[in-house]
């Protein structure tokens, strides 16, 4: 274990104003045990958040106070997101929290461009984001045709956001007009399923040790 490093997980399989989302919970729990055991955070240091849990108020106190006042210079933060991503006709894009109302995440939901920044402020060496959902509008995984936006084109535009801290990378399980998927004969989302199996040494491509 490395007490420099730590981790925010959040796992949404459950959702008040929401359809579910297939194995959201158990890729967060199994993210959690891999980021302990592969990447040496140490379990104190992993906050782990899972439907009615996983609200707006939780994952911004989380963030911008706990996170803000305990990493130190140097340390690493991996964030890992299974669940649903929503965009707005502005061209905005926003995680959707258990509590969140995909008719207004302007108001109930997290937004892209704040994550971004909550996790680039930090004073890390490095953090990572690792967001298996997608923002176009529909439900996915197993539920491609209905929408999360009544009203609205099953798949919506969003803006490309430019990352502006040079210490925060990014990893996506969709394009910004892509649906994300699950992988049924592993239990899994297809991006997380792929996403734990690189960790675990099949992205080693030299075989030197290291996953870059």
């Amino acid at each position: 274990p490395n007490p420099k490093k730590w981790a925010v997980v959040i796992g949404i399989e459950n959702y008040k104003k929401a359809p579910d989302v297939e194995f959201a919970e158990r890729d967060a729990l199994v993210t959690r045990e891999y980021f302990n055991k592969l990447l040496g955070v140490p379990k104190e240091n992993i906050f782990y958040l899972s439907n009615s849990d996983a609200t707006k108020t939780e994952l911004e106190t989380l963030l911008t106070s706990t996170l803000k006042n305990r990493v130190e210079k140097d340390d690493e933060v991996y964030f890992y997101f299974s669940g649903h991503g929503v965009p707005t006709n502005e061209g905005d894009s926003y995680l959707l929290l258990n509590d969140s109302d995909p008719a207004t995440p302007q108001i109930s939901a997290y937004s892209i461009n704040k994550l971004y920044e909550d996790l680039g402020i930090l004073k890390t060496s490095k953090s990572y984001a690792f967001l298996d959902t997608c923002f176009s509008g529909q439900v996915s995984r197993g539920n491609e045709k209905d929408s999360l936006l009544p009203g609205t084109r099953a798949v919506m535009k969003v803006k490309d956001i430019v990352l502006t801290y040079n210490n925060l990378s990014v990893y996506t399980a969709t394009g910004k007009d892509q649906l994300s998927n699950s992988y049924k004969e592993q239990g899994h989302g297809l991006f997380t399923y792929y996403m734990l199996k690189g960790l675990s040494g099949e992205a080693d491509i030299n075989k030197d040790g290291k996953v870059s």
